[in-house]
């Protein structure tokens, strides 16, 4: 406000002296023709006085001592006066300058008296550069000789001129002072009346920063202070409002956004980001901070994106394009790409849709459909070819019909089972399998699973060993569902162990936790195998799969019976070192007591 006032007090005194310089240009010619003319005016009566006081004494121009007699009345009125005939020759002069050789007659004063009795001129004197007043009057003469001469007055106009300057010193500086004086004034005046303008101006600040508790207090002031004091504060309470609303929107979109499982973008004409929420950042493996207001292309460079967006930019069009990630895991992204504002140059909106679990279980059911057409393909084309082979005549072949007949029954068999697997998958994936949870031992579910296969692990000379727990190891399950899941799992171990080998089954609590562990000493599981061999009908090795029977579903159902229990199935293995199974299933919280 200060620098402010200086300016309008600045300008003020500008005008006011550029006021006072136009009027001293348009007052100053007046003023100096006045100051003339009152010198003419006394020079006319101060000649006339001295022609008068000739006549009456009753001289002649031309007698000698005259301009010594008229000298005294001149001397203190600053004027010259000569005495000069009517041939313009000087007669007299109290100048004393030695000006009788000069002939006046031609001069426009002399000639102008003697026909009007007096005259005046304005020159420069032979003598000064300095203009002079010369005014003559005529002197009467004799009947006989009408004019004896002239009786003139000169004056110099320096000092007109120097009245004529002091009167504009007076009048600037009286300006001047009065300029400062209401510069004061005003500067007052202005201070008092602006004062409410530095509240305004903090409280201003305040709004910008959002603070709106800053309200101007002009309460006693009943002027135009008042009603913008009352307009700021109306406009302080709708900007207060319009800002929570805004506040609002932005976190219920924020909350909407970051609640989404799509991935959301908008991107403005030039391609810098204004908007990305939490799973778009994930999907294309950035940080938030690091894409705001940054050029998505530029972070982002996968060509089929690319191309989508100029396409919807240029073309005014919906588009979708399907791309992978570079970054491990890659992921496969579904992007639809639509317009974001009219204009010359458009921004999009891009919405990502992670469909890297759609495209495997596509994969998935891709295989599962090859694999079970393969897998059910195996018996009937055995249980056909031993059948043909009975038609053809083998039916009467005695040493070798029955071993024909048995491999049939042992495929239908095989057949069978597949056809059982799949149909107890099929009902635990869709949630129609019967689960009844109740507190398990698995102290007495391990041993009854691994008396069960004492007899098979025997047969191909397998070590079977139940490591034993104490009663407080109980699962939160449903018991047979539990011993399908020990039983899958040691029937595993056996087959993929060689003679000389183990299998050692273990149980233990950890917290909250029932863990059931399933070590064996067989062929192990090569790393890139390890995270399929819980997919339908998905053989390591399936020649050897294939030769140590089984239906190619026990992993899957014990995956999917784990998952259905609340529980998880992990699996550590090393090639030729042998595999680990550890199932971990919910516990109560206290353990039953024996």
């Amino acid at each position: 406000m200060t620098g402010s006032l200086r300016r309008f007090v600045f300008a003020y005194i500008i005008l006011h002296l550029l006021a006072v310089l136009v009027f001293l240009l348009v007052i100053s010619p007046w003023l100096r023709n006045q100051l003339v003319n009152q010198t003419q005016l006394r020079m006319l009566s101060i000649a006339t006085v001295i022609r008068e006081h000739i006549r009456l004494s009753g001289a002649t121009l031309a007698q000698a001592g005259l301009i010594d007699q008229l000298r005294p009345m001149v001397d203190g009125a600053n004027v010259d006066l000569s005495l000069i005939d009517i041939d313009g020759n000087l007669l007299g002069d109290t100048s004393g300058k030695n000006q009788t050789d000069e002939s006046r007659g031609d001069f426009p004063e002399l000639r102008q008296a003697a026909r009007e009795s007096f005259g005046i001129d304005r020159r420069s004197d032979s003598s000064q550069d300095e203009p002079a007043i010369f005014l003559a009057i005529a002197y009467p003469g004799t009947p006989g000789q009408p004019l004896q001469g002239f009786v003139r007055i000169s004056v110099d106009e320096q000092s007109i001129t120097l009245v004529n300057t002091r009167l504009q010193q007076f009048v600037w500086i009286f300006t001047l002072s009065l300029a400062a004086l209401a510069a004061v004034a005003m500067w007052s005046f202005a201070s008092r009346e602006m004062e409410p303008l530095h509240a305004f101006s903090i409280a201003a600040r305040r709004i910008a920063a959002g603070q709106y508790d800053e309200i101007p207090a002009v309460l006693e002031r009943n002027d135009e202070w008042r009603s913008l004091s009352d307009a700021f504060r109306h406009m302080q309470e709708e900007l207060a409002i319009r800002e929570n609303r805004l506040l609002e929107n932005a976190q219920r979109l924020e909350a909407v956004l970051s609640s989404m499982i799509e991935g959301v973008i908008a991107i403005d004409a030039v391609g810098s980001v204004m908007l990305a929420n939490r799973a778009a950042c994930e999907m294309l493996g950035l940080d938030h901070a690091r894409l705001m207001g940054r050029k998505l292309l530029e972070l982002v460079r996968i060509p089929p994106l690319r191309q989508a967006i100029e396409h919807t930019q240029l073309n005014r069009v919906f588009g979708m394009v399907e791309f992978q990630t570079f970054d491990q895991p890659r992921k496969t992204i579904s992007a639809r790409v639509s317009v974001l504002t009219e204009g010359p140059q458009l921004g999009v909106a891009i919405v990502l849709h992670n469909i890297t679990e759609l495209r495997q279980l596509e994969s998935i059911r891709s295989d599962f459909v090859a694999n079970v057409s393969h897998e059910l393909k195996t018996p009937l084309a055995s249980i056909k070819a031993f059948a043909e082979t009975l038609r053809l005549g083998a039916i009467n072949d005695q040493a070798n019909n029955m071993q024909f007949v048995q491999q049939i029954e042992t495929h239908a068999d095989l057949l069978n089972e597949q056809i059982m697997d799949l149909l107890q998958l099929a009902k635990i994936e869709s949630g129609q399998a019967l689960l009844e949870f109740v507190d398990v031992s698995l102290s007495e579910a391990c041993e009854d699973a691994v008396t069960q296969h004492a007899n098979e692990a025997r047969d191909r000379k397998v070590a079977l060993v139940f490591d034993g727990c104490g009663p407080e190891v109980v699962a939160r399950a449903d018991r047979d569902a539990l011993l399908t899941i020990i039983d899958n799992l040691i029937t595993n171990a056996i087959r993929y162990s060689s003679a000389g080998g183990q299998v050692r089954v273990s149980a233990t609590r950890e917290s909250n936790l029932a863990i059931i562990q399933v070590t064996d000493t067989g062929i192990g599981i090569a790393p890139e195998h390890q995270s399929r061999i819980f997919e339908r009908f998905y053989r390591v090795d399936r020649a050897r799969s294939r030769d140590l029977g089984g239906t190619g579903l026990g992993l899957s159902i014990v995956k999917h019976l784990t998952q259905a229990l609340g529980g998880a199935v992990h699996v550590e293995s090393r090639l030729g070192k042998g595999s680990t199974f550890r199932i971990k299933l919910p516990a109560p919280k206290m353990p039953i007591s024996q």
